[in-house]
């Protein structure tokens, strides 16, 4: 029987715990990474969930829905974006009210095309009839963004700026296109990217007046953030899902809690990345056709897959899809004081994965790393700052989240590197 930690006596949580557990078992190590077990073992995935949807009370910033197919049958495209109950149209009537785009390739590496609109899908007639064009031309990649704006050029329920998603460029002979889910710090992208870069490649605003880059303070969060995924593209000599990673990686250090969720496409393959709000994706070999979404459209989950945080899904048409998760990905030695379980949070989840593994029932701790004098340490799970794992941590996070403890607080000889 799960109990919940706040309502075990502190008595009882002594005794269900070691006092000390200096045992390690055996790591691999992974990208520099000191790993326990499979790399999924920490993973609760459980995510078919064939209940009625309640995608309504889920907070978005925005919401996005991109495919891939050699042919899409008749009419779906419209049922994803149009009619299904979880459509992008029927998402905006509620919320995501600030205008609509959608990008599409009519053939592989073909030029893309982008239309754009200023109004809320809902009740915009032009958004039903894009579409139903879209789905009679049978593209080869779509991607569709609705709006609930919150950086650069904003004026939220004011149909007055034209959503600037998808963001497009043209580089390496392919048209790129990008539409995001979430807020980052401009102040830091633009530290990231630098001013030389930005000086070859500066933001355009998608052409949109309102969202002029010339006054900065118009310049929207998500067009950095592709600027800075291509940057690295570019510096991992075009290759993608390598660049990607580069990127994701050191802005997962600078602040892991960050809204990232995007969609990406270069003309021939779609990438999916979830970080703060659900992504979900589908691989429908019966429909012909892959997909990645904010939320699955139908009013089921059926097939559909969601992706854990910091997951990275990426296919085309034809070859295997695949899946990473870029915490694999991360530096040796970063990490988070007290997440024990490896999410890159830490919770009440934490100190029951903490038990579980004291008790000889469940995984080791997530991140491990080497620190001179002490060998090596489960620097997550050491939630006192002790530079030793043990039930002393388990009682420590307890004490917070009773409201009578401190924060946890790293191995000060080895602390994280963020």
């Amino acid at each position: 029987m799960n109990v919940p930690i706040k309502f075990i006596p502190m008595v009882l949580l002594l005794m269900l715990i070691a006092s000390d557990s200096s045992f390690i078992p055996p790591y691999r190590q992974e990208n520099g990474r000191y790993l326990h077990g499979s790399p999924m073992n920490y993973i609760n995935r459980n995510r078919n969930n064939n209940s009625p949807s309640s995608v309504k009370n889920i907070n978005h910033n925005c919401r996005m829905w991109g495919a891939v197919s050699n042919d899409f049958e008749d009419s779906l495209i419209i049922k994803n974006l149009v009619t299904y109950p979880n459509s992008l149209k029927n998402l905006s009537q509620w919320a995501n009210t600030d205008g609509w785009g959608i990008g599409y390739y009519p053939a592989f590496g073909d030029s893309l095309i982008i239309e754009r609109s200023k109004l809320q899908a809902f009740y915009d007639p032009v958004f039903d009839s894009t579409v139903s064009g879209i789905d009679i031309s049978v593209p080869k990649i779509i991607l569709a963004h609705i709006r609930n704006c919150s950086s650069g050029c904003c004026c939220h329920n004011c149909e007055t700026i034209t959503n600037p998603h998808p963001f497009w460029r043209y580089k390496n002979g392919r048209y790129w296109s990008f539409a995001h889910n979430g807020h980052l710090d401009k102040a830091v992208l633009l530290g990231l990217i630098g001013e030389d870069y930005l000086t070859r490649n500066p933001p355009t605003g998608s052409g949109i007046p309102e969202c002029d880059p010339s006054d900065t303070s118009l310049i929207v969060d998500s067009e950095l953030y592709f600027l800075f995924l291509l940057m690295n593209i570019e510096a991992n000599n075009w290759n993608v899902t390598d660049g990607i990673i580069e990127a994701l990686s050191e802005l997962i250090v600078i602040n892991p809690h960050a809204y990232m969720n995007f969609i990406l496409s270069d003309g021939e393959n779609l990438w999916g990345f979830c970080a703060g709000f659900s992504l979900y994706y589908i691989d429908d070999s019966f429909g012909g056709y892959r997909a990645v979404a904010s939320v699955y459209p139908s009013s089921l989950q059926g097939n559909w897959i969601r992706l854990n945080d910091y997951e990275l899904v990426f296919f085309n048409a034809d070859d295997s899809l695949n899946l990473l998760d870029i915490r694999f990905f991360l530096p040796p030695d970063f990490y988070i004081a007290g997440d024990s379980n490896g999410d890159l949070k830490f919770s009440e989840l934490d100190i029951t994965y903490s038990v579980n593994y004291l008790k000889g029932i469940g995984p080791a701790p997530f991140d491990t790393v080497y620190c001179s004098p002490y060998g090596m340490l489960m620097a997550a799970a050491d939630a006192n700052g002790s530079c030793a794992f043990n039930g002393l941590d388990v009682i420590f996070s307890v004490c917070y989240f009773r409201g009578i403890g401190r924060y946890p607080t790293p191995c000060p000889e080895c602390p994280p590197i963020n």
